[in-house]
C-alpha cells in the first residue's frame, strides 16, 4: 500500500473548500448570507436602512465599502433624537419614509424588533418584496 502524505491531503481538501465558497471574496470570516444580501443591495435603486442607531449606521458603512450609494434616507421610530441626520442622509419617521418613497427598498436594521417593524412597513403599505433584513448574526461580522 502507498504512503500518503496526510498534511498535504488536508492542505489541499481546505484549499478546494476555500477556493469552492470563497470564490472571489477576500474574508474568510464572510458568511454566504452576506455576498447574498450585498448582491440585493446592488439591485436596489433607492435604498430606505430602517433603524438610524448602531446596525444602521453600520450598514449604511458597508454599503459605502461596496460601492452601494444608492441609501436615500434612514427611517427610525425616533427620528427625533436624529435631527442632524445621519452620515448626511436625512431621518424621517418610518410612516414619512414609507408615505414619500413607495418604490424605495427598505432594509430593517434593530436586531430585536425585526417582526414589529416589517408589520409596521407592511401596514403602511409598503410591499414585502420591499422589505429585507440586515441580520448581523448570519453575516459573519461582529457589530
Amino acid at each position: 500500500m502507498e504512503s500518503v502524505n496526510s498534511d498535504y491531503c488536508v492542505k489541499e481538501i481546505v484549499e478546494n473548500i476555500r477556493t469552492q465558497t470563497m470564490k472571489e471574496r477576500d474574508d474568510p470570516f464572510l458568511t454566504s448570507y452576506y455576498f447574498a444580501f450585498i448582491e440585493r443591495m446592488r439591485k436596489a435603486d433607492q435604498i430606505i436602512i430602517v433603524g438610524a442607531g448602531n446596525y444602521g449606521r453600520s450598514l449604511y458603512k458597508i454599503l459605502e465599502q461596496n460601492n452601494i450609494h444608492t441609501v436615500i434616507c434612514f427611517a427610525d421610530n425616533s427620528c427625533d433624537q436624529y435631527a442632524s441626520g445621519v452620515y448626511g442622509k436625512k431621518v424621517l419617521a418610518i410612516a414619512d419614509a414609507a408615505e414619500q418613497n413607495r418604490n424605495a427598498y427598505f432594509v430593517v436594521t434593530p436586531q430585536y424588533y425585526i417582526m414589529e417593524l416589517i408589520r409596521q412597513l407592511s401596514e403602511l403599505c409598503v410591499s414585502l418584496e420591499q422589505i429585507d433584513c440586515f441580520v448581523v448574526a448570519n453575516t459573519g461580522m461582529e457589530i
